[in-house]
């Protein structure tokens, strides 16, 4: 799973993402709605992939095909986490193409903490059912994460 990670973040960087990354072997870019896809299948293990896939949609998203993305997000990676992610864009930026994402994606099934970490950790976990955001509520998930990066 790291490796995946790191590809990703090196093809953020390749997109002109703010990534530092490690000396990685060199990686083909792939079409921007693969990139995406997978990473939503990876965000709830890294919260710093997160940041980046938020902070790129927030820029671009209205400049991708939608239709691709769902599907390749259903083949790949995870509909609710791309759920979560428009839905924190749509804070910042309402559009059309937001509304449809944000439809297509089911709300995760039950309540759980969104990042693995936060999870794994007794007093993070306490913390973050308290201080829960609304935003990942709505989606059934727990995290307070947000505040940090201003939405």
């Amino acid at each position: 799973m790291e490796d995946r990670i790191d590809i990703l973040f090196e093809e953020w960087r390749l997109l002109g993402a703010p990534v530092l990354v490690e000396n990685i072997k060199p990686v083909k870019l792939r079409p921007i709605t693969m990139i995406i896809a997978e990473s939503t299948k990876y965000c709830r293990f890294s919260s710093r992939l997160t940041w980046i896939l938020l902070g790129w949609a927030c820029k671009n998203l209205d400049k991708i095909d939608v239709e691709k993305l769902l599907n390749q997000t259903k083949e790949i990676g995870d509909l609710t986490v791309l759920g979560v992610i428009c839905e924190a864009i749509k804070a910042k930026s309402h559009t059309s193409e937001l509304e449809t994402i944000i439809n297509q994606c089911p709300k995760s099934e039950k309540t759980e903490i969104f990042f693995h970490k936060i999870a794994s950790n007794k007093l993070a976990t306490m913390i973050v059912e308290k201080e829960a955001l609304p935003l990942f509520k709505k989606w059934n998930y727990l995290s307070a994460e947000l505040e940090y990066i201003g939405l």
